[in-house]
């Protein structure tokens, strides 16, 4: 519903008043609904729904008003507010003008009421659907293990059935199995690749690690008192030279 109860165009009366019209003068009716109720012409060619029309509200005669969203919450809001104001503030006996048009205070309420009707069904729809789907989600979600591991079994039955390597395979979106060789291109780039990384990454080899030398550590060591003390880490003992002439062990005679 794109437009309803907008700038009036047309006061050709119509040829019998609609329900809880007051006035015979209301927007004329083009076609008629499933249940023979009047329609409009909706917006553009477009044929207006049958629930307004019902109650005596089309779209002909009147210059479209476009609602930003079929489902705005917005415009919901508004009508919900209009009827609050409506059912409390003013006597439903009371006649109103809308756009050349007299309707009874309970005629606009019914025509609020019809549309909000709409949105909560739109809503209860929505939260079917909502269970519906996850209900079917659910029993989707049980049932894939086991559908994977058949599935699983089956590509092991068809490699067997055809043979590894075997082409045919990819017609069933299996691999054939058989690794490509990459082209002397495809090597070259990778190799250049690797060099790029190795520099930018500062990676060395065994022998670059070996050369690389952490230095002497220079160590200061105070005593007690704070003075500063010197000496020497004692380390595994030289052997005492042999005396010339002398061998090890049993001399030979």
């Amino acid at each position: 519903m794109e437009a309803i109860l907008a700038n009036h165009k047309s006061s050709t009366p119509a040829s019998t008043n609609a329900p809880g019209v007051t006035s015979s003068t209301v927007a004329p009716a083009v076609g008629t609904a499933g249940n023979g109720a009047a329609v409009g012409t909706g917006s553009g060619n477009r044929p207006a729904g049958g629930v307004l029309a019902s109650l005596g509200v089309t779209n002909s005669g009147f210059t479209t008003v476009k609602v930003a969203s079929l489902v705005s919450t917005k415009f919901e809001a508004k009508l919900s507010k209009r009827l609050n104001g409506l059912e409390h503030f003013i006597p439903a006996g009371t006649g109103l003008l809308l756009n050349g048009t007299t309707y009874t205070v309970a005629s606009i309420v019914s025509v609020l009421q019809a549309v909000l009707g709409l949105f909560a069904a739109k809503s209860t729809a929505q939260a079917e659907a909502k269970s519906t789907v996850g209900a079917a989600t659910a029993a989707l979600k049980a049932e894939l293990p086991t559908a994977a591991q058949f599935l699983s079994a089956l590509d092991t039955a068809l490699v067997s059935f055809f043979g590894k390597g075997n082409p045919v395979l990819t017609n069933f979106g299996l691999s054939s199995g058989v690794r490509k060789t990459p082209s002397v291109a495809t090597q070259a780039k990778a190799k250049g690749t690797a060099a790029l990384t190795r520099k930018a990454r500062n990676t060395m080899g065994k022998v670059q690690r070996r050369e690389v030398k952490g230095g002497t550590a220079q160590v200061s060591v105070t005593g007690p008192a704070g003075e500063v003390l010197s000496g020497s880490t004692t380390g595994p003992a030289a052997a005492p030279a042999a005396p010339a002439g002398s061998g090890s062990g049993n001399t030979a005679k």
